[in-house]
């Protein structure tokens, strides 16, 4: 197998960290069921959250995955930028919108 340049790997966990990020919460949309009226919201996806027991962690186990290989990319997009040109603002922006977002991202779920 041929060795594989790390802007590539740095691509390809971009768009793989994305889709692994993006599948459970589609799965969840999709599969997960809605509250009824006047009931505790809180209550409610707590007891979902125990019900489906394995597909809760499998979930949070991809997003997790996802977030390492976007965070991958997104320190690597940095180096490439920083290597390029010296003092390089766009770098440092796209690092810290990266980390805002995932975070965000996590708080939401």
């Amino acid at each position: 197998m041929a060795a594989m340049s790390i802007k590539k790997l740095g691509g390809i966990c971009l768009v793989v960290g994305a889709i692994a990020g993006a599948v459970p919460l589609i799965l969840s949309v999709f599969l997960g069921a809605t509250p009824t009226e006047g009931i505790n919201i809180f209550k409610f996806f707590a007891d979902e959250a125990v019900k489906n027991g394995i597909a809760t962690n499998a979930y949070a186990l991809i997003s997790i995955i996802g977030f390492a290989l976007v965070t991958f990319g997104v320190f690597t997009l940095r180096d490439i930028l920083q290597n390029d040109e010296s003092d390089n603002a766009f770098g440092g922006l796209s690092v810290f919108l990266g980390f805002c977002w995932s975070h965000y991202r996590l708080v939401i779920r």
